[in-house]
Protein backbone atom coordinates (compact mmCIF):
# COMPACT_ATOMS: atom_id res chain seq x y z
CA UNK A 1 0.00 0.00 0.00
CA UNK A 2 1.19 3.26 -0.92
CA UNK A 3 1.37 5.82 1.71
CA UNK A 4 -0.05 9.11 0.96
CA UNK A 5 2.33 12.17 0.34
CA UNK A 6 1.61 15.06 2.39
CA UNK A 7 1.59 18.46 0.10
CA UNK A 8 4.16 21.54 1.70
CA UNK A 9 1.94 23.96 3.04
CA UNK A 10 4.22 26.81 3.81
CA UNK A 11 1.45 29.57 4.60
CA UNK A 12 0.44 27.02 7.36
CA UNK A 13 3.26 26.36 8.58
CA UNK A 14 4.27 30.13 8.97
CA UNK A 15 1.06 30.83 10.05
CA UNK A 16 1.12 27.93 13.15
CA UNK A 17 4.82 28.98 14.16
CA UNK A 18 3.49 32.75 14.10
CA UNK A 19 0.81 31.85 16.80
CA UNK A 20 3.00 30.28 18.28
CA UNK A 21 5.43 33.36 18.91
CA UNK A 22 2.38 35.42 19.47
CA UNK A 23 1.13 33.42 22.15
CA UNK A 24 4.53 33.96 24.03
CA UNK A 25 5.40 37.62 22.47
CA UNK A 26 1.63 39.93 22.86
CA UNK A 27 1.18 41.56 26.47
CA UNK A 28 -1.73 39.99 28.68
CA UNK A 29 -4.27 42.59 27.73
CA UNK A 30 -3.64 42.03 23.77
CA UNK A 31 -5.44 39.62 22.00
CA UNK A 32 -5.21 37.82 18.83
CA UNK A 33 -7.28 35.23 16.66
CA UNK A 34 -7.82 33.44 12.85
CA UNK A 35 -10.22 34.27 10.45
CA UNK A 36 -10.77 30.53 9.17
CA UNK A 37 -12.09 31.57 5.67
CA UNK A 38 -9.66 29.39 3.49
CA UNK A 39 -10.60 25.73 2.40
CA UNK A 40 -12.56 23.98 0.35
CA UNK A 41 -16.38 24.12 0.48
CA UNK A 42 -19.03 22.72 -1.01
CA UNK A 43 -20.97 25.24 -3.18
CA UNK A 44 -24.17 24.60 -0.60
CA UNK A 45 -21.28 25.62 2.24
CA UNK A 46 -20.19 28.55 0.47
CA UNK A 47 -23.56 29.95 -0.66
CA UNK A 48 -24.29 30.06 3.22
CA UNK A 49 -21.17 31.58 4.53
CA UNK A 50 -21.50 34.33 1.90
CA UNK A 51 -24.94 34.78 3.12
CA UNK A 52 -23.86 35.10 7.06
CA UNK A 53 -20.74 37.56 5.95
CA UNK A 54 -17.70 35.84 4.87
CA UNK A 55 -15.83 37.84 2.60
CA UNK A 56 -13.26 36.75 0.22
CA UNK A 57 -9.67 38.31 0.99
CA UNK A 58 -9.73 38.68 4.22
CA UNK A 59 -6.48 38.19 6.31
CA UNK A 60 -5.42 35.04 8.60
CA UNK A 61 -5.44 36.89 11.39
CA UNK A 62 -7.01 39.87 13.68
CA UNK A 63 -4.65 41.24 16.36
CA UNK A 64 -6.35 43.55 18.67
CA UNK A 65 -4.66 45.87 20.92
CA UNK A 66 -4.46 49.39 22.87
CA UNK A 67 -8.09 50.05 20.39
CA UNK A 68 -5.87 49.16 17.80
CA UNK A 69 -7.11 46.56 15.39
CA UNK A 70 -4.40 45.00 12.98
CA UNK A 71 -4.49 42.12 10.36
CA UNK A 72 -2.29 39.84 8.92
CA UNK A 73 -1.89 38.44 6.19
CA UNK A 74 0.07 35.37 6.13
CA UNK A 75 2.33 34.68 3.20
CA UNK A 76 4.82 32.44 2.16
CA UNK A 77 8.82 33.59 0.70
CA UNK A 78 7.73 35.05 -2.87
CA UNK A 79 3.82 34.61 -2.73
CA UNK A 80 1.99 36.80 -3.80
CA UNK A 81 -1.56 38.48 -2.67
CA UNK A 82 -4.66 37.29 -4.59
CA UNK A 83 -7.12 40.22 -6.07
CA UNK A 84 -9.42 39.91 -3.23
CA UNK A 85 -6.93 40.21 -0.61
CA UNK A 86 -5.71 43.81 -2.20
CA UNK A 87 -8.94 44.48 -2.59
CA UNK A 88 -9.63 43.48 1.44
CA UNK A 89 -6.54 45.28 2.21
CA UNK A 90 -7.31 48.85 0.81
CA UNK A 91 -11.02 48.30 2.31
CA UNK A 92 -9.76 47.58 5.48
CA UNK A 93 -7.04 51.00 5.18
CA UNK A 94 -9.32 52.98 4.46
CA UNK A 95 -11.80 52.24 7.33
CA UNK A 96 -8.99 53.14 9.75
CA UNK A 97 -7.50 49.25 10.47
CA UNK A 98 -4.33 48.35 10.67
CA UNK A 99 -3.31 45.94 7.69
CA UNK A 100 0.23 43.64 6.77
CA UNK A 101 1.81 40.96 5.28
CA UNK A 102 4.42 39.26 6.87
CA UNK A 103 6.41 36.05 5.88
CA UNK A 104 8.69 35.74 8.74
CA UNK A 105 8.50 36.00 12.48
CA UNK A 106 11.28 38.73 12.06
CA UNK A 107 8.41 40.81 10.19
CA UNK A 108 5.99 39.90 12.82
CA UNK A 109 8.33 41.22 15.42
CA UNK A 110 9.06 44.77 13.05
CA UNK A 111 5.55 45.18 12.78
CA UNK A 112 4.70 44.71 16.45
CA UNK A 113 7.51 47.46 17.16
CA UNK A 114 5.88 49.52 14.23
CA UNK A 115 2.19 49.30 15.56
CA UNK A 116 3.73 50.17 19.64
CA UNK A 117 3.29 46.48 20.60
CA UNK A 118 5.65 45.65 23.73
CA UNK A 119 6.92 42.64 23.02
CA UNK A 120 7.13 40.33 26.20
CA UNK A 121 9.77 37.49 24.62
CA UNK A 122 12.33 37.65 21.73
CA UNK A 123 13.00 35.77 18.80
CA UNK A 124 16.08 33.68 19.09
Amino acid sequence: MAMKRRRNHPEETFQRALCQYLDLALPPDAFYFAIPNGGWRTKAEAGILKATGVKAGVPDLCILYNGMTLFVECKAEGACLSPAQKKTAAAISTAGGGWAVWRTLAHAKRGLTLWGVPLQAELL
